[in-house]
Order: C-alpha cells, then structure tokens, then sequence
C-alpha cells in the first residue's frame, strides 16, 4: 500500500543523512533499498527515516558499536555462519533479528518523541528468495500512523 499522505513541511523534525536510497512513498510495489556509503547522498525524514533506522540497525552486527554494545542483531553473524541450510532456519533466524530490531526502536520511542510517521508500529517478512549468496528479503513495515510500505531488502550469505 503507498504512503497516502507525505509532507513538505519539515518544520520540527530531525533529519538523518540518506543512506539507503530513495524510496517512492506513492507506489505500491515493493521498493529496493541498500545501505550505500561514499556517494554524495541527501537527507531523510518521516517513514523513510524510519525504514533506514530499522535497517540499519538489522544489518548492524550486535556488539561492534565500541560504544553501544548492545546496538545491532544477530542476523548477519547466523547468515554468515552458513548454518542456516534451509528456509525455514532463515525465516527463523531472521523473526529473531526482526523482534530483537523491532524491540529497540520501540524502547527507544518509549523516551524520545517522534512524529507518528517516523515511529514503528510493526514488521512482517513477507517473503524472501535465496539466489546462490544472498537473500532477498521484503519486509511491510508498518509506521504508528497506519501507513504501510514495502521494500526488498538484500542480505549476503558469504
């Protein structure tokens, strides 16, 4: 389902850097994203600013912020270990990664103030696809605003 109502006015708002390139919020197919770095990039906010958060911390391995030890998941140590030998150990895996994200983004809207747009109501896998060393993943991420978006998700397996 496409954004169905997206703002111009950033007024009181923080803005990230854009990583994961830009998303349609108005279409309904599901849109890829990847974490990008070294390009001249520009700034989000509202649910892209959101999609980016979960994903960046999905991708982040648990325990490699020097600082913030426990920032990340586990998803990328299970998929690099090359133990997961069917779907249903990386549908497993990745549901476990997914609560873990999930969880701390909803903790931290717990303290911290955001517009309903850039605040996480839920996540769901919708389907994944395994090509020789990635992953495929699409993932619905639902905003506390009730807007839905869709996006594919790649995710190395070496």
């Amino acid at each position: 389902m496409p954004i169905s109502g997206t703002t111009t006015n950033y007024s009181g708002r923080t803005r990230d850097i854009l990583i994961t390139g830009a998303m349609n919020p108005r279409t309904s197919t599901p849109q890829p994203v990847a974490l990008s770095f070294g390009k001249v990039s520009g700034y989000c906010a509202g649910v892209q600013k959101l999609v980016q958060r979960y994903i960046v911390l999905l991708n982040t391995v648990l325990g490699s912020q020097p600082d913030f030890k426990q920032f990340g998941t586990e998803l990328h140590a299970s998929l690099l270990s090359g133990k997961l030998s069917n779907p249903v150990e990386f549908q497993h895996t990745f549901n476990f990664a997914n609560w873990s994200a999930v969880s701390t983004i909803k903790a931290w809207q717990l303290s911290n103030t955001a517009p309903v747009d850039e605040q996480l109501s839920t996540t769901t896998l919708v389907k994944f696809a395994i090509n020789g060393d990635s992953i495929s993943a699409e993932i619905k991420l639902t905003t506390m605003a009730g807007e839905d978006i869709v996006f594919v998700m790649p995710l190395p397996l070496e």
